[in-house]
């Protein structure tokens, strides 16, 4: 992570309190109220454009979070970045519906891809960004590390995980700050790319 993103990280983290709202635990079986409870709090976060610095820990709760900023980026008519290491089928299939959605509106999802080849990205969502006629899908356009995973709207709203094994991640819907910086990072992968 660079050191200024990893510097906003943290402060987004350690911001009083009342900033942090939501703390999802892992998914178990039957605990479908504790997951409906999250994807009602980030709801609602992302209609309220809500400040709050969140998190999610879970691979489920990560694919509602993408799928709200997805939907706050049609919304807004934002740009978005995403930077994966695979595209996890279990969760961006679900979301391939959006790829044509901006491909409407004419704005783009672009997405890198960091543990693979852009040709072993199958799933419906990468084949999606492929086919469409403003999105796309790359190759992240270094060897050495591996950026930060993350997705970010416009300069407004993000998710950047804290722990890729377990998709822990912190996340907002209207923190400028954080979201500037990671929108300048995807503009220069795409310089690059």
């Amino acid at each position: 992570m660079t050191p200024t993103i990893e510097k906003q990280r943290r402060q987004s983290e350690s911001s009083d309190s009342s900033n942090v709202s939501v703390r999802a635990t892992p998914r178990k079986p039957n605990t479908s109220t504790s997951d409906k409870t999250f994807e009602d709090a980030v709801t609602r976060a992302r209609k309220n454009r809500s400040q709050k610095v969140m998190t999610n820990r879970s691979i489920l709760h990560a694919r509602h979070v993408i799928s709200e900023l997805l939907q706050l980026g049609l919304e807004e008519k934002h740009e978005v970045f995403i930077v994966s290491g695979t595209l996890n089928e279990s969760c961006y299939d679900p979301l391939t519906k959006y790829v044509p959605k901006y491909d409407a509106i004419g704005l783009p999802i672009v997405c890198w891809v960091t543990d693979i080849s852009v040709t072993e990205a199958i799933g419906s969502f990468a084949q999606a960004l492929k086919n469409s006629k403003c999105s796309s899908l790359h190759q992240i356009p270094f060897k050495n590390g591996s950026p930060p995973h993350f997705i970010v709207v416009g300069q407004v709203a993000y998710r950047l995980e804290t722990d890729h094994a377990s998709a822990q991640a912190i996340l907002s819907f209207n923190d400028p700050g954080l979201a500037t910086s990671l929108h300048k990072l995807a503009k220069n992968f795409l310089e690059l790319s």
